[in-house]
């Protein structure tokens, strides 16, 4: 679900394979290479679930409006057809045909708008999930000497357990989101700082008193 196959990618498949090949077979780095998993990543940090919630919310939504303009455009094609008294002419059956056909047009071009627009959220929220992993996938690859991070997928046709970095990463993300507030909830307060007194004044010295003969 959320691999590399869920967003398509703008480069053909056998551009992204040279383009891997390219970056495993030259330079220093080379063979230096992370895999990760992000549908297990998701699926231990919980986000699969948020996220199938959040398109189910939003496919219910699309299909409430949908059956709204469905019952709209019928409720207009009846009106229609008792206004046309029977037995109708050929002109009015047509014009009745016509009104069915452009209302079902207009319900076909709606359908085909949620359905861009569902699997243009659904990018977004993968995208999202993508921009939260990435710097803690770099940072744990970093860790490891690893320069490049590749998304476990079509494109990997193998890797060794100790380029797998899915569990590490999956930790450091429970690790985080332990530590941060729940939302609505305030930061822990600070510890105030006391504030120091100022020095006391010292006590001026009294002249000195000439000498009694």
């Amino acid at each position: 679900m959320l691999s590399s196959r869920t967003v398509s990618s703008p480069l053909p498949r056998a551009a992204v394979v040279a383009l891997l090949l390219a970056v495993l077979g030259c330079g220093r780095d080379a063979g230096r290479v992370a895999v990760i998993d992000l549908d297990r990543v998701a699926h231990a940090v919980g986000r699969d679930d948020q996220l199938n919630r959040e398109l189910q919310a939003a496919q219910a939504e699309s299909e409430r409006q949908l059956g709204a303009l469905r019952d709209q455009l019928q409720a207009q094609v009846s009106s229609a057809a008792e206004q046309l008294k029977e037995p109708r002419s050929d002109a009015q059956k047509q014009q009745l045909e016509a009104l069915r056909a452009q209302g079902q047009a207009q319900l076909d071009r709606a359908q085909a708008e949620v359905k861009q627009r569902a699997q243009e959220h659904k990018n977004g929220l993968v995208a999202a999930f993508w921009d939260q992993v990435r710097p803690v996938a770099r940072k744990v690859a970093a860790d490891r000497g690893l320069s490049v991070v590749l998304i476990r997928g079509e494109q990997v046709f193998d890797a060794a357990p100790s380029a797998d970095i899915t569990d590490a990463v999956s930790d450091e993300l429970r690790r985080r989101e332990s530590e941060a507030p729940a939302p609505g909830q305030p930061p822990p307060p600070t510890q105030p700082q006391l504030q120091q007194a100022p020095p006391a004044a010292k006590p001026a010295l009294a002249p000195p008193q000439p000498a009694q003969h």
